[in-house]
């Protein structure tokens, strides 16, 4: 959950947790790790090199493997041109209460 009580989504398309992944359902992340986790699975699944991802997103590909170990925090911006890169989606959505 965001600071802002918001969830974080991958919408539709993409799922993750420690138990399993599929296709056609959402992610619900409670923090950077998982955003990270949930990109680099996607990336493998894709079967993208890490200087494939960074080309399709625009970006270095050290900055990939940054953000993959953990050594670097995403910009906003890079965090969602990764996502489009991978076919991913974003949703933003209030939790219920």
């Amino acid at each position: 959950m965001s600071p802002f009580g918001y969830n974080l989504s991958l919408g539709d398309r993409f799922v993750l947790d420690r138990r399993h992944r599929s296709a056609g359902t959402g992610m619900i992340l409670r923090d950077a790790d998982e955003l990270v986790e949930a990109m680099r699975a996607r990336r493998r699944e894709l079967g993208l090199t890490q200087e494939e991802l960074a080309n399709l997103a625009g970006i270095h590909r050290t900055q990939v493997v940054l953000y993959e170990k953990g050594e670097r925090t995403f910009r906003v911006d890079v965090a969602l041109r990764l996502l489009h890169a991978l076919g991913m989606d974003l949703e933003l959505r209030t939790r219920g209460r």
